[in-house]
């Protein structure tokens, strides 16, 4: 039997505002204390019917692509632009979708193997020894050369370290209170945080410029170099405009999810000793039979711990849509205009497809798949993230190259929480390790 309006939930969102900072603890207490789906009230905002069954995501996932529209925070236009991926919907993000594919997949994805073994070579030497420190900034360190020398193609180490310091400087002043509301996106006389930022991401946006017209004129194998030279079906080119935002898209969500989900692969690993020896075992056997970088992204038990760290720490922990048409939910009849979304991190958590959910346990993943509505670090349906096998690839180099040139030792007396970064939740303390 069918129902109209809105399954039940929380009466306040109270909760939300509480939990904002850190929601896993918050979305685990609404799968405790409800049953799937459930209507989620949130601050400022419509609510959203939030599903985490097998059955439900593969509604979301599965339906006809032109049902829902994107639900990203339009707070994400103000640095990525309105024309990013993340913020396109219907016939204009099937375009960009299927120019900007190409690049991360195949032989081409696969080339860029050797950039991320050799970013995570130079970076592991600037881990100080016998010193307590985060290794969060290491790993954004890494993910950004990769970017930087993927993307745009450079390996100069003045320029790398130029667009290093200007795309960080985008990322230190982007502040989400400026971004969601409109009153405080006044210039003031050139002074405030808005002014700030509008200054930092105009000389960003001066340098990519600079960058699109170099490749033009001398085309590299980097994924701006593909992006000057694609063409629609009419043959017409992406603008300048269009370039820059997807490539903002590139380098902000890109970089910072890879960053924080390596962090959090080493605060789990070092948490369960055992799992760190097999893993080490099998770094140790793929070194003496020569394995190229290649090869260490296919090693079974690395692979696994890849896997269960993004199981445990979704990078975005709910996938959200809106309804453009009525849809059918669990049982729920809800009309066009509602927001839903796929519980990634509730996904994870089920024990009927994840026993003991909260250990963790690389070794489900061993010889083991799961369906893309069991398991969606990276989302799904035809807005699944374009990145997601070229993230999976770089985790497993990186990972593989840290733990083989240094060990660590854990220096956190309590549990990391999550905190909200831009576009992700990483670690709050960077997880703090000492080097033997």
């Amino acid at each position: 039997m069918t129902r109209e309006g809105l399954p039940p939930g929380p009466r306040s969102a109270l909760p939300q505002l509480l939990h904002m900072r850190d929601p896993f603890p918050y979305m685990r207490e609404l799968a405790t204390k409800y049953r799937s789906p459930v209507t989620v009230p949130l601050l400022g905002a419509p609510p959203i019917v939030l599903t985490w069954t097998p059955e439900g995501i593969r509604t979301i996932f599965g339906a006809d692509p032109m049902s829902f529209g994107s639900a990203a925070n339009e707070a994400l236009s103000v640095i990525l632009g309105s024309g990013s991926i993340f913020l396109q919907s219907g016939a204009a993000h099937r375009r960009t979708r299927k120019l900007l594919a190409p690049p991360f997949h195949g032989e081409r994805m696969r080339a860029y193997a050797e950039i991320m073994l050799n970013a995570a070579e130079r970076w592991s030497e600037k881990i100080p020894r016998d010193t307590v420190a985060p290794i969060l900034p290491i790993a954004q360190g890494i993910t950004l050369d990769v970017i930087v020398e993927a993307i745009f193609g450079e390996q100069d180490p003045a320029r790398v370290a130029a667009l290093h310091e200007r795309i960080l400087a985008v990322v230190a002043a982007f502040n989400p209170m400026i971004a969601t509301f409109k009153l405080l996106q006044r210039e003031l006389g050139g002074l405030g945080p808005w002014a700030r930022f509008q200054a930092r991401a105009k000389e960003l946006h001066g340098v990519m410029l600079g960058l699109i017209e170099e490749k033009r004129s001398k085309p590299g194998d980097d994924v701006l170099s593909l992006l000057v030279a694609a063409r629609d079906e009419d043959g017409s080119a992406l603008s300048d405009r269009e370039i820059i935002e997807q490539l903002l898209t590139f380098v902000i969500a890109g970089h910072e999810t890879t960053a924080t989900s390596l962090a959090w692969a080493l605060y789990e690993l070092h948490r369960a000793p055992d799992t760190l020896a097999r893993l080490r075992a099998e770094l140790a056997q793929a070194d003496r039979e020569g394995a190229s970088a290649e090869a260490l992204s296919k090693l079974p038990y690395l692979r696994a711990v890849v896997d269960e760290t993004l199981r445990m720490h979704p990078p975005v922990p709910m996938i959200t849509r809106k309804c453009v048409a009525p849809i059918e939910l669990e049982g729920y009849s809800l009309p066009a205009g509602t927001y839903v979304a796929a519980g990634a991190y509730n996904a994870h958590c089920r024990e009927e497809t994840f026993p003991e959910p909260y250990a963790f346990r690389p070794e489900r993943f061993v010889n083991k798949t799961f369906s893309p509505f069991e398991y969606l670090p990276y989302g799904g349906g035809h807005r699944r993230c374009l990145g997601a096998a070229f993230a999976g690839f770089e985790l497993c180099v990186v990972l593989a190259t840290l733990l083989r040139r240094a060990e660590f030792s854990l220096a956190e007396p309590k549990p990391v929480e999550h905190v909200f970064r831009i576009g992700t939740f990483g670690p709050a303390t960077g997880v703090r390790l000492r080097r033997a």
